[in-house]
């Protein structure tokens, strides 16, 4: 357990790493299979005997875990301790990240590693050419309109 002390490797990567673990079980289980068929077709999964609300509640509970260890890395990483209001606008920032990912795991990963770079990126303009910090809100708000755009526009052609 050096490593975790030294600071190579914090408590969070490791709750990271269970979690991937639990997720790939989970992909591979029937419930995984019954809540993807609820979210095609709530009819079908009814006539196999399933509730949807039952469902429909699971699904919204184990996303709010999962949300809320998003930034389990300050409490258990960085501060060793939960401080109020650490995390400003890390919920703004997940809802860019869900809307650019596109329902993937892949799309997670991408999306969440633009979202990072352009918040550092936004830090290291403001210290080397004085530039305001919000301004890589202004860019998470043309991302975020024109994703919601093209998927209107997606679905008026599609039906």
């Amino acid at each position: 357990w050096t490593w975790i002390r030294e600071g190579r490797v914090n408590m969070a990567t490791i709750v990271a790493v269970i979690l991937l673990l639990a997720y790939a079980t989970y992909l591979r289980g029937q419930a995984a299979i019954v809540i993807r068929a609820a979210g095609f077709s709530g009819r079908v999964v009814r006539a196999s005997g399933y509730s949807t609300k039952w469902l429909q509640f699971f699904s919204v509970v184990v996303a709010g875990a999962v949300a809320g260890l998003g930034s389990i890395h300050e409490v258990l990483g960085n501060r060793h301790a939960f401080v109020a209001n650490f995390a400003f606008g890390i919920g703004y920032t997940g809802i860019v990240v869900a809307l650019l990912c596109g329902d993937s795991a892949e799309g997670i990963a991408s999306a969440a590693f633009l979202m990072g770079l352009l918040q550092y990126e936004a830090l290291l303009i403001q210290i080397h050419y004085n530039v305001p910090q919000e301004l890589a809100l202004v860019v998470q708000a043309v991302l975020v309109l024109t994703i919601l755009v093209w998927h209107r526009q997606r679905s008026l052609v599609h039906g």
